[in-house]
């Protein structure tokens, strides 16, 4: 792992933050990837990674799996994983972690990140930000109420459960056949939210 300037630049961070101004990481690849610091009202480490609703591609199964190996845990409300630490732990132990996972997750390297302002984004980004959210999910949305057959490209859809808010893909759901009929549910609450053929 090369991101000795990362652990150090992490751990100087964790030891400024407070309940209202955050440290934040922008990770230059993929699009829309960070990592966010702030004091938790528990008043532990709250440490969180961007997600699939801010990154312009969904994270991978190999992506999702080093989060959960890390022990990382999945807010299924913003998409984001986090993981909390006691407020007497070592920064520069949180920052390893963190800096191993964004490694083995991203592929980063030093030279692959940038500081923003606690303040980011401003109104205006921030609006941006929710209109590509609204147009992504929307044409997922569109693409699972088309869905006619299990095939291939329904096992690309990324979907959203409406009743625990778990994003998973298409591929991921659970599955009961009957003969040529295919019902599928939420793999995280067994929601029904679709039938399909073969």
């Amino acid at each position: 792992m090369k991101l000795h300037n990362f652990v150090k630049h992490l751990a100087q961070g964790l030891k400024s933050i407070s309940k209202a101004e955050p440290f934040i990481i922008n990770l230059i690849e993929p699009d829309g990837a960070y990592v966010q610091a702030i004091i938790a009202k528990s008043g532990k480490y709250l440490v969180e990674v961007s997600g699939n609703n801010w990154l312009a591609k969904p994270l991978t199964r190999s992506q999702e799996a080093k989060f959960r190996a890390f022990g990382w845990e999945l807010n299924k409300e913003v998409s984001n994983y986090y993981m909390e630490f006691e407020s007497d732990f070592d920064t520069d132990i949180i920052a390893t972690i963190v800096a191993l996972t964004v490694s083995e997750a991203f592929h980063i390297s030093d030279e692959r990140y940038e500081e923003l302002d606690p303040f980011w984004p401003n109104m205006e980004e921030l609006e941006q930000m929710e209109k590509d959210n609204i147009v992504f999910w929307a044409h997922q949305f569109a693409l699972l109420q088309l869905a006619e057959h299990y095939n291939d490209v329904f096992k690309e859809i990324l979907i959203r459960c409406e009743k625990c808010k778990q994003v998973f893909w298409g591929r991921d759901a659970k599955i009961e056949w009957h003969g040529e009929t295919a019902e599928l549910f939420c793999p995280d609450c067994d929601t029904k939210f679709k039938t399909l053929t073969k």
